[in-house]
């Protein structure tokens, strides 16, 4: 729920559920103790973490809340707007050689917190992928992301040698 994202309120986010079992287990990322005690029944078997939870303390502020449930009322108009932009992009975006721009079908209503493109190089005279990137900066393209350069968190330097940032 932070930046761009059609909800912005800051660090944090919500998960609307009428599944009981999940409504049981999410307030063990975010809480412990007192809060997942009271909540999580006794006779569950997630009860007996209530007191740890999940050792995390992934929980939207209060403040932040109350401008998500704002936001909220307003969601449908948020996205309709976004939705309108990014057919404006997109129907630009295929006059382009070379990419190839996403077309939601008329089922789907996307959030549009990113747009991937896809790319052609064979027509823009064989352009490698890691290049063009550099091609859309260097004409202008303020922030451009590549596939790769996100993925699960335990793959990232941080985990798998920490040793560097926590010597101890």
């Amino acid at each position: 729920m932070n930046g761009p994202k059609p909800l912005s309120t800051g660090e944090g986010g919500f998960v609307p559920t009428d599944d009981e079992n999940l409504y049981y287990r999410l307030p063990l990322h975010g809480q412990y103790n007192k809060r997942c005690r009271t909540e999580i029944p006794e006779h569950h078997s997630l009860h007996r973490y209530a007191v740890t939870g999940m050792g995390l303390k992934h929980r939207i502020h209060p403040l932040a809340a109350a401008i998500a449930l704002d936001q909220l009322t307003h969601l449908d108009d948020y996205l309709t707007g976004r939705n309108r932009i990014a057919a404006y992009i997109t129907d630009h975006l295929d006059r382009l050689p070379g990419i190839v721009a996403p077309q939601p079908g008329p089922e789907t209503q996307p959030a549009w917190y990113g747009m991937a493109v896809q790319y052609r190089p064979d027509e823009l005279g064989g352009i490698t992928v890691e290049r063009f990137p550099q091609a859309l900066l260097a004409e202008g393209c303020r922030e451009i992301d590549r596939p790769g350069s996100t993925c699960p968190l335990n793959f990232l330097e941080l985990f798998q040698t920490p040793g560097i940032l926590f010597p101890e």
